[in-house]
């Protein structure tokens, strides 16, 4: 594998995606660890699914127990109705289109993990944190009620060697509010975009000078730990 690449610096939150499980509402798998001896999509090969998914089930001690499929959500959605696998995993916005589309037809169930699942993979995968759903986001079993799941916060990062002004002015003017709703309306990203710093401490990822010197002329509190 890569070394852990260091040369960057954090500019702005852009956004979160979560990481879901699903099976059929009739299967008798509820947690994560439930998994174990079960055909699970995990996606394509070489995708950021399929290394999200090895790393969580060998945090919770099941990658040696568990029978991987490389399917496209699509293609996954699919053989989980007709019963060829167990369970499908995908990142992205709760849920692929598939998913949804499947769930029209096949009640099916959000894997919620354990507080002790949770606690595993938040060791080793040290980006992501467990968030509600919010109710009827998502559908199937309990769409009407918060479901946890695995989130990960998408960064605007740049090279540290970039100018401090560059980058300042870089953030004045993508957040400018007329400039914000503009390309909200091109990419929904940004409309969520903002100074949500908080998930990367964990990662140690610090912020921009420029970008610090922005959220912080905007009254924002920023992690002491981030600012170097």
């Amino acid at each position: 594998g890569q070394k852990p690449f260091k040369e960057m610096r954090n500019l702005m939150f852009m956004g979160d995606q979560t990481v879901c499980v699903i099976a059929l509402a009739k299967s008798p798998i509820k947690t994560f660890s439930d998994l174990a001896g079960k055909k699970i999509s995990v996606g394509t090969p070489g995708s950021i699914a399929v290394t999200v998914a090895k790393d969580m089930f060998k945090a919770i001690g099941i990658l040696d127990k568990v029978k991987l499929s490389y399917l496209s959500p699509d293609a996954g959605a699919q053989q989980l109705k007709d019963g060829h696998i167990d369970a499908a995993l995908a990142p992205g916005s709760p849920f692929p289109s598939s998913w949804v589309e499947l769930s029209r037809s096949t009640p099916v169930r959000l894997i919620e993990p354990t507080n002790e699942e949770a606690e595993k993979i938040g060791k080793v995968l040290t980006y992501m944190y467990i968030q509600a759903i919010p109710p009827n986001k998502a559908p199937g079993e309990n769409a009407d009620k918060p479901r946890n799941a695995f989130f990960w916060g998408q960064y605007w990062v740049a090279k540290p060697g970039i100018p401090d002004q560059v980058i300042y002015d870089i953030v004045k003017v993508t957040q400018e509010p007329k400039n914000r709703e503009m390309l909200g309306k091109v990419m929904n990203l940004w409309a969520v975009s903002g100074p949500e710093f908080g998930p990367t401490v964990k990662m140690g990822i610090p912020i921009h000078p420029g970008a610090a010197k922005y959220w912080m002329e905007k009254g924002v509190k920023l992690p002491p730990e981030l600012l170097k």
